[in-house]
């Protein structure tokens, strides 16, 4: 029997104690779990490829460079997982950058906050927009209206960006 899996649930015989294992044989039943056993192996993975395992990428970046970072994902089925930290080299514009390749952002829409460290002086709280199938940018909370609205992020907002300082965080997205 070839296995189902993952189209739908294999259907096995179980044996009772007075069966003469030949309907399916001994062997064919084992034969039909270790095939279905193969198949269940082979969609979950092996190594970095297993469902849910954290892998390092290199985004794209747009209107920021680094002087290092640490960008990983993690893929369950379409939903995927990214953690980032970015030391700051220069910030020119909003800062942008690229989910893994790939696993392109649903149109489902999902805003989710980061850290914006001016180091040595203070934190922020900066929020993530998906601007693309492709790219995330990075934006700022800005308060001195009566309600919370978020603003863009530049070289001089909401702090002037120097050396050393950090944008982090991690978000969640349905891929396509």
């Amino acid at each position: 029997m070839a296995t189902n899996f993952p189209t739908s649930i294999d259907s096995f015989t179980n044996p009772s104690s007075g069966d003469t294992l030949d309907s399916p044989s001994h062997a064919a039943q084992h034969t039909n779990i270790n095939d279905a056993m193969v198949a269940v192996q082979t969609r979950l993975g092996t190594g970095s490829g297993t469902i849910g395992a954290t892998t390092s990428y290199t985004p794209a970046l747009t209107n920021f460079t680094v002087s290092s970072q640490s960008v990983q994902y993690a893929a369950v089925n379409n939903l995927v997982f990214v953690r980032f930290y970015f030391a700051i080299s220069s910030v020119t514009g909003a800062p942008i950058f690229t989910v893994p390749s790939g696993l392109n952002i649903s149109g489902f829409a999902q805003h989710q906050t980061c850290n914006l460290l001016d180091v040595g002086v203070a934190n922020y709280q900066g929020v993530l927009m998906f601007v693309s199938s492709t790219s995330v940018a990075v934006e700022c909370t800005n308060v001195s209206f009566t309600y919370a609205v978020n603003s863009g992020v530049s070289a001089s907002t909401p702090f002037t960006w120097t050396a050393g300082d950090v944008i982090s965080g991690g978000f969640w997205y349905l891929a396509v």
